[in-house]
């Protein structure tokens, strides 16, 4: 994965439209976390790697060489990731991903401006072509653009319990870590729905 940011660079230093995105789990995880309890859970394409891939993909989403940070929201349930015959690949990321925005917030010094474009922003831009003709605009707070957008609350931090997960798999990577932050509010197309 790290390997790959070289020629992303590279591509772009030439002029070619390169988009590249990055999950929660490449970020979070690298394989030195992996056991023979947990391989199930991790199993993922592109697989885990070191901790050095690990700290260069936030490298790479800090500095913009990243534009996405993307959910792959894999939702198998826990009897699929461990029946070694199955063991499909990706992990849920619907119900953590505000609060893992905060991590990257807090714990990782993003800035809120960074946050915006690889959260926001930069997928707006991408998906506004496709949707132009629905009506709909998407990536700003501003006239004629679509309200939809969350509010992270830093100050109240958030432990991943299975009992509090909406996600019909009924597991996350994260249960049991507290992140520094939660979800405040989630507005979709200028109405509160949480």
């Amino acid at each position: 994965m790290g390997e790959g940011l070289p020629l992303i660079r590279e591509a772009r230093r030439r002029g070619l439209k390169v988009t590249c995105e990055v999950t929660p789990h490449h970020l979070f995880f690298d394989e030195t976390g992996i056991s023979d309890e947990n391989s199930g859970h991790m199993q993922m394409n592109p697989p885990l790697r070191g901790p050095s891939d690990r700290r260069a993909m936030l490298e790479a989403l800090r500095d913009g060489t990243l534009d996405y940070l993307a959910t792959d929201h894999a939702p198998h349930t826990l009897e699929e990731k461990v029946d070694p015959a199955k063991r499909p690949s990706g992990q849920p990321h619907l119900d953590t991903y505000g609060p893992f925005v905060t991590w990257l917030l807090v714990e990782e010094h993003f800035t809120p401006e960074r946050i915006a474009a690889v959260c926001c922003a930069n997928p707006g831009e991408f998906v506004n072509s496709y949707v132009a003709a629905l009506g709909l605009r998407f990536g700003r707070i501003e006239p004629d653009y679509t309200a939809s957008l969350t509010v992270l609350n830093l100050k109240h931090p958030t432990t991943v319990r299975r009992v509090d997960l909406k996600t019909k798999c009924g597991w996350s990577p994260f249960e049991g870590f507290t992140f520094p932050g939660s979800v405040e509010a989630v507005y979709l197309r200028g109405r509160r729905v949480v």
